[in-house]
């Protein structure tokens, strides 16, 4: 078993890592961290945070850092703790970044609070080019590895999350991945397999 917080060097490596879960999963759940463009955290710091607030570790399974690397964070056949009533059936994945300002931009804006929920400042746009290939290269291995998988952003599955991850998340990966099957979210609940599929027929009529 991989150590965690170990970084995922290649696709052929983050293949076996998903295919190797012996844990029932059917979406991936995407969030930002919510940092300024000049904080590149690591897993680590975020472990250190969640524990802080009373996590037993780290929520997420894995953390794409600003220069793309792609970083475990708590093991995959862990449940996660990362979105609200839907961690049983997913990954928890976070992009490190969300808020488009430098530190002492945001001091200047009058801190953290007067900026993060301010959709001006809190945007994709400051999430790096790097980790979106790293994204589309998880994506692409996730839904190689899990067929009927979904994909939703933070703020589709919560709707206190109106910004995180700062881009249409569904959208994205239905342009991206124009051949896989794509579902409504569950207002409720992540779904079982058996749960997806039945989705499926109902919504798209796939047996």
């Amino acid at each position: 078993m991989a150590d965690q917080f170990s970084y995922i060097e290649t696709q052929e490596e983050l293949d076996s890592t998903l295919v190797s879960a012996t844990r029932e999963i059917t979406e991936v759940v995407v969030h930002w961290t919510a940092n300024f463009i000049d904080q590149d955290i690591s897993a680590e710091q975020i472990n250190r945070a969640h524990v802080n607030r009373g996590f037993n570790e780290i929520g997420y399974h894995f953390v794409i850092l600003r220069d793309g690397s792609l970083q475990r964070g708590r093991d995959i056949n862990k449940q996660g703790a990362h979105a609200l009533r839907r961690n049983q059936y997913s990954i928890g994945l976070a992009f490190v970044g969300g808020i488009n300002l430098t530190s002492e931009e945001a001091t200047r804006l009058g801190g953290y609070q007067a900026v993060a929920l301010n959709s001006r400042h809190a945007s994709s746009d400051s999430l790096t080019d790097a980790q979106f290939k790293t994204f589309d290269t998880f994506m692409d291995s996730f839904f190689k590895a899990f067929p009927y998988g979904q994909a939703f952003g933070h703020n589709d599955t919560d709707p206190n999350k109106k910004i995180d991850p700062g881009f249409d998340v569904v959208e994205y990966c239905n342009n991206k991945f124009d051949a896989h099957i794509f579902v409504t979210p569950h207002p409720d609940q992540s779904l079982s397999v058996s749960q997806l599929l039945a989705e499926a027929v109902r919504q798209k009529g796939i047996a």
